[in-house]
């Protein structure tokens, strides 16, 4: 069964890429303000 032209199979890597996306942006974004590293991703301002 296809999803949005995606195999089942396949949701689990885009879940885990799609994580792994934000855990870089989290990361770049706590790295310019170390402050924010203990809270959760917030898009800048």
């Amino acid at each position: 069964m296809a999803i949005g032209g995606i195999r089942a199979g396949d949701v689990g890597d885009v879940y885990r890429t799609g994580a792994h996306a934000l855990c870089a942006i989290s990361a770049i974004n706590g790295a310019r303000d170390p402050a924010d590293t203990a809270r959760p991703f917030q898009p800048a301002i």
